[in-house]
């Protein structure tokens, strides 16, 4: 930390500002049982669900060492590396230990500001850092000791508290209002497509042109069903024609940002998997199972992998159409899912892909439904697009509010405050009696009956 501080602050270390640290205890979890284990992935987002927290299999000899007490601070070492949690008042009522990937500090200065700084942007920084040329995210008690804290006054550090306690939850909220969009969004979207493919959306057009659907199959309105060539690696290459993946089309739409090339040798193989504009390529296997593309314009000479299918339709002209069938909820997209998550494995054959039923209007009114969609769907890209800016806003907004509180610009500083140097030194005091007599054991609780 290289800014200048203000008078009476000194910059400390999480060290020097609490007590020893200390790892949680290990063991295996259980639903039923008399003592809780809290875990990393507990306080992962930021708050304790106590009826997810499960309790211990094994409990410690020694429960009072390992017992939760309010303002104890708990930072998880690996998985969600650095997210910390302070114990409140409430927490407590839960009879609790601490598991093994956490580490417990017991901050000397009130724990509310060392819970803030560690919401803090310099904070995430000097987690970061630690972790530079480390192959498995984690962080140790003898690092996270090393953390620099700017120490103010004990009474600049409770108005400090009491400004962010004040402007903090109104930015969470919003923060949770808007996180709500995305939800909205996405609904929105199905929605048209769902009035889309049933018809919905082209009522009132129908009512001057009356036409009659067709109920067809992908089978039906296809050349062929065919999938990519296994053993391919041998091709891979720096340039080449573009090889399309599972991740290449995981939004619904083909993204060629992340591609691999392959270099195929003279020969006719992989001519059946060639892509060509208007194609639908589906995923069959794997995590992004049923996600749907369509290929919208030439890109050159591309191929797909042995883990997406390839539609060649009769009709290209239907393509347009047919894709937003194929991701619709409600139509394509629920039949894939049922073939795909129906038994066993996650996983589509080609033959499950011939199957899937379709609703089929004339070309005009296919042309129809895809000019209304093309444009309820640019509406719902402009509300996302002001959704990005306005979170992005808002995320800058928390960090530049902690910023200002741990730079001394958040509250007013008094001249009459004791200096926290001052501080330090009965905390240096007290710290060596502890040391010196050993650790203060905390009051001993009763322990709740079993019931």
């Amino acid at each position: 930390m290289s800014e200048m501080l203000p008078k009476g602050w000194v910059i400390s270390t999480l060290k020097k500002t609490s007590t020893h640290p200390q790892y949680g205890w290990t063991c295996s979890s259980k639903k039923l049982g008399s003592l809780k284990l809290l875990r990393t992935t507990d306080i992962s987002n930021g708050k304790i669900n106590w009826k997810e927290v499960p309790f211990c299999e094994k409990e410690p000899d020694s429960v009072e060492k390992y017992i939760l007490k309010a303002d104890d601070i708990l930072v998880s070492r690996a998985g969600s590396v650095g997210i910390s949690y302070r114990i409140t008042k409430n927490d407590i009522a839960h009879e609790a230990i601490f598991a093994s990937y956490l580490i417990r500090f017991c901050p000397l200065i009130p724990a509310s500001f060392v819970e803030y700084y560690f919401k803090s942007h310099k904070y995430w920084q000097f987690i970061s850092d630690t972790q530079l040329g480390i192959a498995v995210p984690n962080v140790n008690a003898t690092k996270l000791s090393g953390l620099p804290i700017p120490v103010p006054p004990l009474n600049e550090q409770k108005r400090i508290v009491a400004k962010l306690d004040a402007i903090i939850p109104r930015i969470d909220s919003v923060k949770a209002r808007l996180e709500s969009i995305p939800v909205i969004i996405k609904r929105f979207r199905q929605s048209v497509l769902t009035a889309a493919v049933t018809g919905k959306l082209t009522e009132k057009w129908r009512e001057e042109h009356p036409k009659k659907w067709d109920q067809t199959t992908i089978k039906e309105q296809s050349k062929y069903v065919t999938s990519g060539s296994r053993g391919w690696a041998q091709y891979y290459s720096n340039t080449g024609a573009i090889f399309i993946r599972a991740q290449n089309i995981n939004t619904d739409n083909l993204i060629l940002e992340d591609v691999a090339y392959v270099a195929l040798p003279n020969t006719a193989e992989g001519t059946r998997t060639k892509v060509y504009q208007n194609d639908i390529l589906i995923t069959i296997t794997g995590a992004n199972v049923t996600k749907t593309a369509i290929v919208r314009k030439d890109i050159g000479e591309a191929y797909v992998n042995q883990h997406i299918a390839l539609v060649r339709l009769k009709e290209p002209a239907f393509s347009n159409y047919i894709y937003l069938w194929m991701v619709s909820s409600n139509a394509g997209r629920a039949q894939l899912e049922e073939y795909a998550y129906g038994a066993g494995k996650p996983g589509l054959n080609l033959q499950n892909i011939r199957d899937v039923k379709l609703n089929l209007p004339p070309l005009s009114e296919q042309k129809e439904i895809v000019r209304q969609v093309d444009r309820l769907f640019a509406l719902a890209d402009k509300l996302e697009a002001h959704y990005q800016k306005a979170k992005s806003r808002i995320d800058k907004l928390s960090q530049s509010v902690l910023a200002k509180a741990f730079r001394g610009e958040l509250v007013p500083q008094d001249p009459n405050d004791e200096p926290a140097e001052k501080l330090l030194e009965r905390i240096m005091e007290e710290k060596a009696k502890m040391e010196g007599g050993g650790w203060q054991k905390a009051k001993s609780r009763k322990r709740r009956a079993k019931v």
